[in-house]
């Protein structure tokens, strides 16, 4: 009987071993393959996967890591699928936090409703169960301002009751209302940024001078007054040449520069 007993302890101790291994193993790639500087070839990775999976010992394990390979992708929708196909809802609600993070609002917006949907599958006889219930009012009210709180009433189901949606509607309501007086003061601050760019186009266009019996070009080489019926043309920096001389004076210029470098 002793020896019997030793040698379940082993046993155990060694499936012990074994699984919290796998355990380590699973948390070591996930966490590799989220690192953002992760440089991986993405579809080898994939089909080393799908083939892994074929092993029935695998199939939980490399599903996770799968999901995240598929996000790598950018095949959200079916990255997020395979989270919630195999049971990984922690990881699945994860996704879609990242996703809104990275700042896709719209996207982020779709996946939430693809995983309220799924929730919505998994009743039977057209009746939720209560804790795919909970689960949905627990995303639904943490989760509002990540929502379009329109598809989201569309789609919940006549058990829900209405003062169980306070906190979502409510905040809904909040977060759009602040969404359009940030939109109102940021249309304002254009307007008036657009009516101080069209001021100092107008202002720079209208620059005037003045040409007298004083005034000389401003070509070295030239010095020579203006004549009524002659042509000029002013540069930015307020030299005034006679047209003809516009080349020459910007060799000049161009040689100076040269020489100043």
């Amino acid at each position: 009987m002793a020896t019997q007993s030793s040698a379940d302890k082993e046993t155990y101790s060694s499936i012990s071993s074994k699984k919290k291994q796998k355990s380590d193993y699973e948390t070591k790639l996930k966490r590799f393959l989220l690192n953002q500087n992760c440089q991986c070839d993405f579809d080898k990775l994939e089909a080393y996967f799908l083939q892994e999976q074929t092993d029935p010992s695998n199939e939980h394990l490399f599903s996770l890591h799968y999901a995240i390979i598929l996000g790598k992708l950018g095949r959200h929708e079916l990255a997020l699928e395979t989270f919630l196909q195999n049971g990984f809802y922690t990881d699945a609600e994860g996704y879609c936090e990242t996703i809104y993070s990275n700042g896709n609002i719209q996207l982020a917006r779709d996946l939430y409703r693809q995983l309220i949907e799924h929730y919505l599958k998994t009743s039977k006889d057209g009746n939720l169960n209560e804790n795919s219930l909970k689960t949905i009012l627990r995303i639904v009210n943490n989760s509002s301002e990540r929502l379009d709180p329109v598809q989201i009433l569309e789609i919940l189901p006549g058990e829900l009751k209405l003062n169980n949606l306070t906190d979502f509607i409510e905040h809904s309501l909040q977060t759009f209302s602040t969404i359009k007086r940030s939109s109102q003061l940021e249309r304002n601050l254009l307007f008036l940024k657009l009516l101080r760019t069209q001021s100092n186009r107008i202002s720079s266009e209208n620059h005037s001078f003045t040409i007298d019996s004083e005034s000389r070009c401003a070509r070295k080489e030239c010095k020579q007054p203006f004549k009524a019926t002659q042509a000029v043309v002013r540069f930015p920096n307020n030299d005034i040449v006679h047209l003809h001389c516009r080349a020459k004076y910007e060799n000049e210029c161009a040689k100076a520069n040269k020489t100043r470098y």
